[in-house]
C-alpha cells in the first residue's frame, strides 16, 4: 500500500542581499547604483525533515548569475545568515544598466557523496550526483532559478523560489492479524539508481524542463535499529531516526523475484505464538515512478503475509493449515479452517501458482461442499460459537476463518472447497477433507486406521478401507462408491480424466482423478516442479508439507519408520482379509490404477510414504499375500498417479 502527497508546504524567508562585484566583470552598459535584493522562498516543506524545511536552517546557499553570452557575473557566491540578516563576504553586487541577469541558486554546497555544479551561460547542471550511503546523511537538495533586470527589479528586488530536486521516501507498516506478531528492526531500498545529472530549468521557460538523467549505477540503502518496532493494527512509522530516504527521482523496475528488481525490504521477526516463523529480510517489489519534489509514504500491511525471501519464495507467517479436519460425529466440536493460509502460500509461489488467486483483505470467497460419501446432510456452516448459519454455501472475505460442525449421528468424509465469489466449480483455490469420526489412536507406532476409514475393527470390512490418494496430492478419492452433495443427492462416482495436468489445475479440480494417460512417466503432474521434494513440498519444511493430507498432530510416514515391519510380525487374518501388526489392522483394500483410474482389489495392502524416488516414482509401503506366504516392502517404487491408502504417524 502506498500513499502519495506533494512535498514541501510553503515556508517563507525574505532576505535583502547586498553584494559587490569586481569592476573587471563584464556586463551590458556597466553597473547601476541599485544593489541586487533577493526575496527567496521555498515551495513546500517536508514534515519529517523539519531541520531542512526552513531555508535559514541550511546555514547557507550559493548563487551563480550571468548575462546571456557573457562570463559569470556572480559565481558560487555563498550567502549565510547572521543576526537575522543574509550577507556574503564577496561584498556588494549591483544590477547591470542593461539586459537581464539569470540567477541560479542551490543548497547545500555538497548534497551527496559526489557531484559538482557546472553553471555558465551555456550550461546549468549538477553533474555526477550520488546520494550518501547512509539515510541519516542524505540531504534535501534544493534549487532556484530566476531572471531579473534593473528595470523590473531594481526598486523592489526579485523573488527567488527554491524547489526540491529529490524524492523523499518514508516507510511504515502495520499488522491486523492477531494470529502472529511482527517485529521490524530495519528498512532497505534495493537496486536504486544512485548516480545522475540534474539539469536546471531554463529561466526563459515555464520551469517544467528541470530533469534528471540517471546512469545504470545502482545501490542499496539501509537503516537498522536495535529496538524493534512491534506492529499493530495502526500504521507504525519505521523511520525511527526521523531520517527518511532522499533519493534521485526515477522509474522503479520491479521483477517477479523481488530481489532482482527495485524493492523494499523490511528486517522482520515473525512469531506464531512462541514459534519463530521467519527472522530475516522480507522483500517486496516496488513499481512507482518517483518524481522531483514529491514525498512517497509507503505503508506495508502484514495482515495476510510478508512478501518474499531472498530466493523469491513467499514467506509463510502461519504454519500451513492441516488439509484434514477431524469433526466429532456427535456434533459437539466446531472445526476452524484458516482459509487464506494455504491458498496464499500456494498461489503466490511463482513455480506453480498464479498471484491473481491470492486472497487479500477485500477478496470475496465462497465455501462449498464438493462431495461427501454420506447420503444425507452431514455438516453445517456455523460461527465460532457453533451457531448454525443457514444455507448450502458460506460466503467470506479475506483471511476470515471458516467454521464447520457435524450434523451429528453420522460418520463419513466430506470435501469442502473455497473459490472466489462468482468462480466456476473448476476454479477452486483450495480444499479440505472433513473426516467425521472419533479421534484416531496411536497403535503400534501408527494411526489405528487408514486416513478416511470409519473403523479400526477388522470385522467392519469396507469401513476400514479409508480413502485413496495420488502421490503429492492432498485431496482424497473414494473407492467404487457413489458420492453426494451437501444434502445427500448423488453426484456420481469419482471423476477420472486421462492425461497429466499442472499443479494449479489439480488444485482447482480436487474431485478429479488424473491418470498419466498413455505416456510415461507414471505421474499425474506435468511438469512436476518438485521431483526432489517429499510429497511435493513447496514449503521446504523439514517435517509436514503443504500438501500433506494428514490431520493436525499427524503426518505422512517416512520409509525409515516402516522398517520395523516383517513377515513374522504380520499374521494373516483370513476371515477379515488383512494383517494385524501389534494390534493395528491393515486391510486388503486395493488401489486406483495409474493409467485408467479404476479400482483393483487384490491380495495386497499399499500405503504411500512421504518420500520420492527419481523423477516419476513415489515410495510406498506394501504387504502382499502370495500362495507360499507374504511379502513386505517398505520402500516399494510406484508411479505417482496410482491411488493408494495413507497411514499416518504422529508429528
Amino acid at each position: 500500500m502506498k500513499k502519495l502527497r506533494f512535498l514541501f508546504l510553503a515556508g517563507v524567508a525574505t532576505l535583502m542581499v547586498a553584494s559587490s562585484c569586481s569592476e573587471e566583470r563584464t556586463v551590458m552598459g556597466g553597473l547601476s547604483d541599485n544593489s541586487i535584493r533577493l526575496h527567496p522562498h521555498i515551495t513546500g516543506s517536508s514534515s519529517s525533515r523539519a531541520v531542512e524545511t526552513d531555508l535559514a536552517k541550511f546555514g547557507s546557499f550559493k548563487v551563480t548569475a550571468f548575462q546571456n553570452g557573457l562570463a559569470n557575473y556572480m559565481e558560487n557566491v555563498t550567502y549565510t545568515k547572521a543576526a537575522g540578516e543574509w550577507s556574503t563576504d564577496d561584498g556588494n553586487f549591483f544590477w547591470p544598466n542593461k539586459g537581464d541577469l539569470y540567477f541560479y541558486a542551490y543548497a547545500p554546497d555538497v548534497p551527496g557523496a559526489s557531484g559538482s555544479y557546472e553553471i555558465t551561460s551555456s550550461s546549468q547542471k549538477f553533474t555526477n550526483f550520488s546520494p550518501c550511503a547512509s539515510a541519516a546523511e542524505q540531504k534535501d537538495f534544493i534549487y532556484a532559478y530566476a531572471k531579473g533586470s534593473l528595470k523590473g527589479n531594481g526598486a523592489d528586488g526579485m523573488d527567488v523560489t527554491f524547489k526540491h530536486a529529490l524524492s523523499e521516501i518514508t516507510v511504515a507498516a502495520k499488522n491486523e492479524n492477531t494470529n502472529y506478531s511482527i517485529e521490524v528492526s530495519g528498512v532497505k531500498l534495493g537496486n536504486i539508481k544512485n548516480k545522475g545529472t540534474f539539469t536546471f530549468p531554463s529561466c526563459d521557460g515555464d520551469g517544467n524542463d528541470a530533469s534528471w538523467i540517471t546512469t545504470e549505477d545502482k545501490a542499496d540503502y539501509e537503516i537498522t535499529w536495535s529496538t524493534p518496532v512491534t506492529l499493530g493494527p495502526e500504521r507504525s512509522s519505521l523511520d525511527v531516526s526521523n531520517v527518511p530516504f532522499m533519493l534521485i527521482p526515477q522509474k522503479m523496475q520491479p521483477k517477479d523475484k523481488a530481489i532482482d528488481g527495485t524493492y523494499f525490504a523490511l528486517l522482520i521477526k515473525a512469531k506464531y505464538g512462541e514459534k519463530v516463523m521467519y527472522n530475516d529480510w522480507a522483500y517486496i517489489a516496488i513499481d512507482t515512478d518517483w518524481q522531483m519534489g514529491k514525498r512517497y509514504d509507503f505503508t506495508f500491511d502484514f495482515s495476510l503475509g510478508a512478501g518474499q525471501d531472498k530466493n523469491g519464495k513467499r514467506i509463510s507467517l502461519i504454519p500451513p493449515t492441516s488439509n484434514c479436519l477431524i469433526l466429532d460425529p456427535t456434533g459437539a466440536n466446531v472445526g476452524k479452517i484458516d482459509v487464506a493460509n494455504n491458498i496464499n502460500i500456494f498461489w503466490s509461489n511463482p513455480d506453480v501458482g498464479d498471484a491473481a488467486n491470492v486472497l487479500d483483505k477485500k477478496s470475496e470467497w465462497v465455501a462449498k461442499v464438493i462431495w461427501q460419501d454420506i447420503n444425507a446432510r452431514a455438516i453445517n456452516f456455523c460461527n465460532a460459537n457453533g451457531e448454525i448459519i443457514s444455507g448450502d454455501t458460506y460466503e467470506g472475505k479475506g483471511n476470515q476463518p471458516l467454521y464447520i460442525k457435524a450434523v451429528g449421528g453420522k460418520k463419513g468424509n466430506v470435501v469442502v472447497g473455497v473459490k472466489k465469489k462468482g468462480a466456476s466449480d473448476d476454479a477452486y483455490l483450495w480444499s479440505w477433507h472433513l473426516w467425521i469420526t472419533e479421534e484416531p489412536q496411536l497403535v503400534g507406532g501408527f494411526m489405528d486406521r487408514n486416513l478416511g476409514a470409519m473403523s479400526a475393527t477388522p470385522s467392519d470390512g469396507v469401513k476400514t478401507y479409508g480413502l485413496y490418494y495420488q502421490f503429492g496430492r492432498k485431496d482424497p478419492f473414494t473407492g467404487d462408491i457413489d458420492r453426494y452433495d451437501i444434502n445427500g443427492n448423488s453426484v456420481g462416482k469419482t471423476t477420472i480424466t486421462s492425461g497429466k495436468v499442472t499443479f494449479a489445475k489439480a488444485m482447482q479440480t480436487p474431485a478429479v482423478f488424473y491418470t498419466y494417460g498413455d505416456s510415461s512417466p507414471y505421474d499425474w503432474a506435468s511438469p512436476n516442479n518438485y521431483t526432489s521434494k517429499k510429497w511435493n513440498d513447496i514449503t521446504d519444511a523439514a517435517g509436514k508439507s503443504l500438501f500433506d493430507p494428514s490431520p493436525k498432530g499427524w503426518r505422512l510416514a517416512n520409509s525409515n519408520e516402516l522398517e520395523t515391519f516383517s513377515e513374522s510380525r504380520l499374521p494373516w487374518d483370513d476371515l477379515n482379509k488383512g494383517w494385524i501388526y501389534e494390534g493395528n489392522w491393515f486391510p486388503i483394500n486395493g488401489r486406483r490404477d495409474a493409467q485408467y483410474g479404476s479400482m483393483a482389489i487384490r491380495y495386497y495392502y499399499i500405503s504411500w510414504t512421504s518420500f520420492i524416488n527419481s523423477t516419476s516414482y513415489g515410495r510406498a509401503f506394501s504387504i502382499a499375500k502370495y500362495a507360499n506366504g507374504i511379502g513386505v516392502d517398505y520402500n516399494a517404487l510406484w508411479g505417482r498417479a496410482y491411488g493408494f491408502s495413507v497411514r499416518c504417524v504422529q508429528e
